[in-house]
């Protein structure tokens, strides 16, 4: 069963968008995988169909690993998914994404969540320019704002996982370092931009697991180079 310690164990995470095109070169690399854990997630335009297609092209092509979701959508629930990050966006005014979304979801499933496979993100969007800001509204926070946010993830609402954000623009390593520096109990995750070996190095000095996604589906040679860098 997939939970917290499988999670710790992983230092890079590849993120892969069910509403992006499956090149040669990415089933390849998936095919090469020794990796424990891949994700299937994104922001716009994800459907049941699209995300098992990618689910049942990934376990088709022998990943033998364990296979995460990032909900975006009650509708577009992969049942045979190994677990679940469910995304809270703290940095927003809208309730949709804050709250409302998941209280729905409640309601209408609640008896049928499988609790035990969820892990909570307090989830902060650092990008302004990117589809997720645009769509949960997210306002893009200071140093010293992304620290307050960690806090209220860690001490009010005991989230386990504190998630920054960037989506393919490559961080504010002060930021990051302030965020890192101040958490106590969260695993920290990084995710954005990141395209080379010296790029990954860095974040991974200061947060526990990096996201890597674009680079997935945009050069997944570069980021096989990546991967064996990292012996993983």
């Amino acid at each position: 069963m997939f939970n917290i310690l499988d999670l710790k164990a992983e230092r890079v995470l590849i993120k892969l968008d069910p509403d992006r095109p499956v090149t040669n070169g990415l089933r390849e690399l998936i095919k090469s995988l020794t990796s424990r854990m891949l994700v299937i997630g994104g922001t716009q335009n994800v459907t049941i169909g699209n995300s098992y297609r990618l689910f049942e092209l990934i376990r088709s092509l022998g990943y033998e690993g364990i296979v995460l979701q990032e909900l975006s959508s009650p509708d577009a629930i992969i049942l045979e998914a190994d677990g679940y990050f469910l995304p809270v966006v703290l940095n927003t005014d809208n309730l949709y994404w804050l709250r409302d979304a998941h209280l729905s979801a409640i309601r209408e499933y609640g008896k049928y969540i499988p609790w035990d496979r969820i892990l909570i993100e307090g989830y902060l969007v650092c990008n302004p320019l990117s589809a997720v800001s645009k769509v949960t509204g997210a306002n893009s926070p200071t140093a010293a704002e992304a620290v307050s946010y960690l806090e209220l993830a860690e001490k009010i609402y005991n989230m386990p996982i504190f998630y920054l954000e960037y989506s393919g623009r490559y961080g504010d390593r002060r930021l990051v370092q302030a965020v890192s520096k101040a958490k106590e109990n969260s695993h920290l995750i990084y995710g954005g931009g990141i395209e080379t070996i010296e790029q990954a190095e860095e974040m991974l000095d200061i947060v526990d697991t990096i996201v890597i996604g674009n680079l997935a589906h945009e050069a997944p040679m570069e980021l096989k180079k990546i991967i064996n860098h990292f012996a993983l």
